[in-house]
């Protein structure tokens, strides 16, 4: 039994003495962004023609994933009112779906967190409901009601839209 007791005494003493051995003098290194690996790489496509309204609404939230040159895949699936006057920053996180019939989308959901301009995430749980104001635009639907905001989505084990949306 003393053996024992040495043993876990000894394993103890070199677990502390490990941890001991962690400099904790000299200066705080900042890692640039530069250096941070790189995430996931997001193609969106532009909107094709003769898109489906709710293929046009889920091709929207995909291409607002991708937030080079200030959201202008996406900036392609609006309306040129729209385009001129949506700000893409801010997000509530959701999941849900889209639906819609010959002329509409609406996603409709559960938000279930919000995220401040800085990213810091806060848990939420209400009802999410947006229509998108399709309209044409020459011989194509285009959204005219985009939420204030991005979205960001993906998908769940259930097969919902995950992904965030700005507030309005």
């Amino acid at each position: 039994m003393r053996r024992v007791v040495a043993a876990v005494a000894a394993l103890v003493l070199l677990a502390v003495t490990g941890c001991a051995t962690i400099d904790t003098t000299g200066p705080v290194e900042e890692v640039p962004f530069s250096a941070q690996p790189p995430g996931i790489d997001v193609a969106p496509e532009p909107p094709q023609a003769g898109v489906t309204p709710t293929r046009l609404v889920e091709g929207f939230l995909q291409a607002m994933a991708d937030p080079e040159g200030d959201y202008a895949v996406a900036r392609q699936y609006l309306t040129d009112e729209a385009n001129r006057t949506w700000d893409p920053h801010g997000a509530v996180v959701y999941e849900g779906t889209v639906t819609g019939d010959a002329g509409s989308g609406v996603l409709d959901g559960t938000a279930v967190g919000l995220l401040d301009p800085t990213g810091h995430y806060t848990a939420v749980a209400e009802k999410l409901g947006h229509d998108f104001g399709l309209t044409r635009q020459g011989d194509q639907w285009r959204i005219g009601l985009p939420p204030m905001g991005c979205c960001s989505p993906g998908t769940s084990s259930s097969g919902t839209t995950r992904g965030c949306r700005c507030t309005t």
